[in-house]
């Protein structure tokens, strides 16, 4: 059976919306911890909630973590990627400088 395939900036783009996705339960985690050190009461309501989300996003991060370091098995050391464009937008220094290394 043949393998299926999927052009590599389609499966950069998905993986830029399913990060998108979990930046947006990171922030959901962020509010909630916000808001049980606003109001100790409601602690025992938000605390399972941000459990199972805090669960999701590391499992979900650990798995971003697989594809891209399976993609970057399959590609070439000849495929090249703008360091200017690529780090538009990315406005922590630590991440540009993790992910755009040359090494």
């Amino acid at each position: 059976m043949e393998d299926a395939v999927v052009p590599l900036n389609r499966v950069l783009a998905n993986t830029g919306g399913e990060l998108e996705r979990l930046a947006a339960v990171a922030a959901n985690i962020d509010d909630h911890i916000g808001d049980m050190l606003l109001h100790p009461e409601l602690a025992a309501k938000l605390s399972k909630d941000l459990m199972q989300d805090v669960d999701r996003l590391r499992q979900a991060v650990d798995c971003v973590h697989r594809l891209i370091v399976n993609i970057a098995e399959c590609g070439s050391a000849e495929a090249t990627v703008s360091v200017r464009i690529a780090g538009e937008g990315v406005y922590l220094e630590s991440v540009r400088n993790a992910c755009l290394r040359p090494t």
